[in-house]
Formats: structure tokens, C-alpha cells, sequence
């Protein structure tokens, strides 16, 4: 029954994958839900009693991955419950200072020897964008009243961890019939180099006759490209849309990279 529920918070905890940061600059996030391991269902929201120390927060940008120092105040990674669960999590620019996926992966402390039993594992993953893109994406007026209106995409968020070999199946939807169709392509973790149609990823347009509603599938066998322990990221690149050139994030997914185990048992 817990691993249910373990497998149930991880798949929720993907429902954040659309948040943006902005490279080089520090900010605060909300992460959750919180869920005490005892019952593996109860939230946490008591802030007096929580302490940062029965938990750890793993940080993976790239190629890095370090452990934050979380405190409640006073520290660079300050950490409080808001008392519906979540967290508010300050970072700092050294943090977010690597542009591509940013993921924060939670999990209980270990002390004497042993777990402490505070929460159940989860993981939040972030875009970072470089300083240009995101105040033209976020800040700038003149884009801001272009889409305000709209989305011209509304993206399938992050689908999954997925076993090497197997396949990617996510449904995203346009909100008006593209008059150019742009390219589907695939990045590997913060690379720049992608894999795009037909390497592996087949990107069905008004699937089954439904107007706006496609169908991408990727098939993690098809190239080395797709391998274990990665993340990925599905854009849509040059699709013109209500007259709007759309580049943006359609989906993501990741290979057998949200596992909480230690390294020689993941890999052993």
C-alpha cells in the first residue's frame, strides 16, 4: 500500500514541471505536497514542529548534483511550511546559475543510522532559462500582451519515468489549427544537441480527426540518445499559431532518473 502511495505522490509531484527561473537569479518556489511517512497520506503543516534537518534536498542541474543546507531562516535554502502541505523554498543565483532542467529531489534524512520517517520522497523539476529568453518570455510588455489573452499550446507537463527501451506516449493540444507546423525535437538534460523526427519520434497531428489534439510518441529504443539516468525535454520549435512563432516546452519525461535509492543499489 505505501509503495501505491509513493508511486501516486511522485506522479503528482510532476504536475510543477512547467515552472520557469530565471538563470543566474535567485528566487523562491513552492514544492509539495509534504506527506508524513507514517500514514502516507497526512499532509504536513505544522511549521513550529517541522525541522529542516529530518529532511534532504538533492539538487541536479546538468551534469551536477549537490545536497542543500536547508534552514528555516537565516540560511542561503530556507524552507517553510505554508500549512496546506507545501513548502516555500528560497534559491539562490549560485543555485539556479545552469540554464536547461533544474530538479529537487526530496527525501528523509538519515540520522543514527537510520531513516527518520518524516516524508515520503518527491521531486520537483524546473526550467531555467538564460536571462534574454526569459525577460522576452515573462517580461517584456509587448510579449506579455500578445499572450495574455491565450496559450497557443497547452502542454502535456511531465509524463513520466520511463524505463530504458520503452515508449513515450503524451497527448498536447494547440489552441488553433497551426498554420506552420514547426518540429518536434528532444533534449537530453541541458545538451544542445536533440533528436528530432524520425529519430525515434513520431508527432501525429489532430489525432484520431480531433481538431488541436496530437499525438507524440518517442520511442526510447529507436537511438543512444535516449538513455538511463537523463532527463528530456519535448519542444515545439518554429510553429506559427494565431499568427505567434511558437517555440515552447510541450512535454517531459525523464529515464530511470527518480529513483530515491542510493547509487550502488540503483545501479547494482
Amino acid at each position: 500500500m505505501r509503495h501505491a502511495v509513493l508511486a501516486a505522490v511522485l506522479l503528482l509531484s510532476g504536475s510543477v514541471l512547467g515552472l520557469s527561473l530565471k538563470e543566474d537569479t535567485a528566487a523562491t518556489v513552492l514544492v509539495g505536497p509534504l506527506v508524513d511517512w507514517a500514514d502516507g497520506k497526512t499532509i504536513l503543516s505544522d511549521n513550529d514542529d517541522f525541522d529542516p534537518n529530518d529532511i534532504v534536498c538533492r539538487l541536479i542541474k546538468g551534469s551536477s548534483e549537490s545536497t542543500l543546507t536547508l534552514t528555516k531562516t537565516g540560511g542561503n535554502n530556507n524552507i517553510n511550511l505554508t500549512g496546506y502541505g507545501m513548502a516555500t523554498l528560497t534559491l539562490t543565483a549560485s543555485n539556479v546559475d545552469t540554464a536547461g532542467q533544474l530538479q529537487l529531489q526530496f527525501c528523509d534524512a538519515v540520522s543514527g543510522g537510520y531513516l527518520t520517517e518524516t516524508i515520503l520522497p518527491f521531486c520537483e523539476v524546473f526550467t531555467v532559462y538564460p536571462a534574454n529568453v526569459y525577460d522576452s518570455l515573462f517580461t517584456d510588455n509587448t510579449a506579455i500582451s500578445k499572450v495574455s489573452a491565450f496559450s497557443p499550446v497547452i502542454a502535456a507537463g511531465y509524463v513520466g519515468d520511463y524505463k530504458t527501451g520503452e515508449t513515450v506516449y503524451f497527448i498536447w493540444r494547440t489552441n488553433a489549427v497551426p498554420s506552420a507546423a514547426g518540429t518536434v525535437y528532444v533534449y537530453k538534460n541541458n545538451g544542445t544537441s536533440e533528436a528530432e523526427i524520425p529519430t525515434g519520434v513520431m508527432d501525429t497531428r489532430n489525432f484520431d480527426s480531433k481538431t488541436n489534439v496530437h499525438l507524440c510518441t518517442i520511442n526510447l529504443s529507436a537511438n543512444s540518445f535516449y538513455e538511463r539516468g537523463k532527463d528530456y525535454a519535448v519542444v515545439l520549435s518554429g510553429a506559427t499559431i494565431d499568427g505567434q512563432t511558437v517555440y515552447t516546452t510541450i512535454a517531459t519525461f525523464s529515464i530511470e532518473n527518480r529513483t530515491m535509492l542510493p547509487t550502488f543499489l540503483r545501479d547494482g
